[in-house]
């Protein structure tokens, strides 16, 4: 069993500054436990923004999910991504730019039942782009182009949804009547029924579970 969730984005910036989303994800940690690893990816930026990038994440994850000794948070990179994951319970794949993410993915060679079998027992925690490439189809916010994930979650998604103050690369805020009309094309076109298209505002997530 995979237990994915979802976050629309900024999940620090959610409620009690993203302890629920933590409460979600570390449902069994506590002092008595050993330390757990924590794999955090930013490949969805560019390599020097790695560490300023994650460093909102790991602070949310630090406070929230135990005491610190006992959670132990990696940046990873993609030459070991794949031995770094093997000791990883988790893995949080962070925002930025899906085709960027999506490519570093795909350099990697994995099918997609490769990629079902090196996170089957883990807890995947992807945020806005993150979210994207888990999932089927989306469309990027920032470029109103549609996008392909990697298909783990048979879903679409769309992050960011109705956000007030989230803008695109031209500082513009973004139409989301015409974000909504693409994404329902898309999903159309791609036979995606409405019980599969998944919105998440930033701040929000959903849990979802697969075998």
């Amino acid at each position: 069993m995979t237990r994915y969730i979802l976050s629309g984005g900024f999940p620090w910036k959610a409620r009690n500054n993203g302890q629920e989303i933590c409460s979600d994800m570390f449902t069994h940690v506590g002092h008595d436990t050993p330390p757990e690893n924590v794999l955090l990816c930013a490949f969805a930026q560019p390599e020097n923004l790695w560490t300023e990038k994650l460093a909102s994440p790991i602070a949310m994850l630090r406070q929230h999910a135990t005491s610190e000794q006992h959670l132990s948070c990696t940046i990873a990179s993609p030459a070991h991504f794949i031995a770094q994951l093997a000791d990883a319970k988790y893995l949080y794949i962070a925002g930025g730019h899906t085709p960027l993410l999506r490519k570093t993915l795909d350099d990697l060679g994995l099918t997609l039942a490769d990629w079902r079998g090196v996170l089957a027992g883990k807890t995947v925690v992807g945020s806005s782009a993150g979210v994207n490439v888990l999932t089927r189809f989306s469309i990027n916010v920032d470029t109103t182009q549609p996008q392909e994930g990697l298909g783990l979650l048979d879903k679409a998604s769309l992050v960011h949804y109705n956000s007030a103050t989230y803008c695109n690369a031209e500082g513009n805020s973004i139409d989301w009547n015409h974000i909504e009309q693409l994404f329902s094309e898309g999903c159309r076109q791609r036979n995606v029924p409405v019980t599969d298209q998944i919105c998440i505002p930033e701040g929000e997530y959903i849990v979802l579970e697969e075998s």
